[in-house]
């Protein structure tokens, strides 16, 4: 193997050690923790729930909340709402309620997987725009 491949093999294993899922029973719900950082250095976590063929994926409004938090106030920008619409787009998620959301199936789950974590990490990139960081 060449130090590439052996550099690849070690990434994979080092998401897979800090990739931990919880089930709740009751709910059907399951939240997957990654090792990747948000808004508060802590880790990125999405709720996944299968659903006949398709699997369920969100943020749980953790992301806008975040955001929220730090005074980004998405809804009374127009270039704010539109950077966040096209970010949604590109990645295949949609916003309800607040909620990041998309559905994948057996076959394209870890593509929207993927997908949704990206704009979870582009979206909270947006807390530069807090108020204290910018001055109009």
């Amino acid at each position: 193997m060449s130090w590439i491949e052996d550099s690849i093999t070690d990434y994979y294993k080092w998401l897979r050690e800090r990739a931990k899922v919880r089930t709740d029973e009751t709910t059907g719900w399951s939240v997957m923790s990654t090792p990747f950082l948000g808004a508060y250095n802590d880790p990125l976590e999405t709720y996944l729930r299968k659903n006949g063929d398709e699997i369920e994926m969100s943020d749980d409004g953790v992301t806008f909340e975040n955001l929220n938090q730090l005074g980004v106030n998405i809804s009374r920008s127009a270039k704010r709402k539109e950077w966040v619409d096209y970010i949604l787009r590109n990645y295949g998620v949609s916003l309800e309620d607040n909620e990041l959301r998309t559905v994948a199936t057996i076959e394209n789950f870890s593509q929207k997987k993927h997908g949704l974590l990206c704009a979870m990490l582009e979206i909270s990139e947006m807390e530069v725009l807090a108020q204290n960081n910018v001055a109009t």
